[in-house]
C-alpha cells in the first residue's frame, strides 16, 4: 500500500515537471487533467474515500470546490497547493472538462 501511493506521487510529480513547459501556452482542458487522473481517476480504485471521482461531476459544484481550495477556503493538505498553480480560468477549463466526461471517457 505504501509502495503504491509512493509510486503514485512520484508519477504525479514527474507528470507535473514534464508538463511545465506546456503550460506556458494555453493548454486544452485533457491535457491539464493528467495529472488529476492520478489520485482521481476512476480507472483505478480510490485510497482514500475524501478522494473523489471527478468524471461526471456538477460542473459549478467542482469548479467552487477547486476555487475553494485555491482560496483556502477550504483545507487539503495536497489539493490547496495543486489549484493554487492554475488560473481561475483553467480551474473553469477543468471543472467544464470533468463535468462533460461520461461512461468510458
Amino acid at each position: 500500500m505504501i509502495k503504491k501511493s509512493i509510486s503514485n506521487c512520484i508519477l504525479f510529480v514527474v507528470t507535473v515537471c514534464l508538463s511545465a513547459p506546456v503550460f506556458a501556452k494555453d493548454v486544452s482542458a485533457k491535457v491539464m487533467s493528467y495529472s488529476c487522473n492520478t489520485c482521481h481517476s476512476s480507472d483505478r480504485p480510490l485510497t482514500r474515500p475524501d478522494r473523489m471521482i471527478l468524471k461526471g461531476q456538477d460542473a459549478n459544484k467542482l469548479e467552487k470546490s477547486l476555487l475553494d481550495f485555491k482560496y483556502d477556503k477550504r483545507f487539503s493538505s495536497i489539493m490547496g497547493r495543486i489549484s493554487k498553480g492554475f488560473t481561475d480560468t483553467e480551474l473553469k477549463k477543468l471543472a467544464l472538462y470533468f463535468s462533460q466526461l461520461k461512461g468510458d471517457d
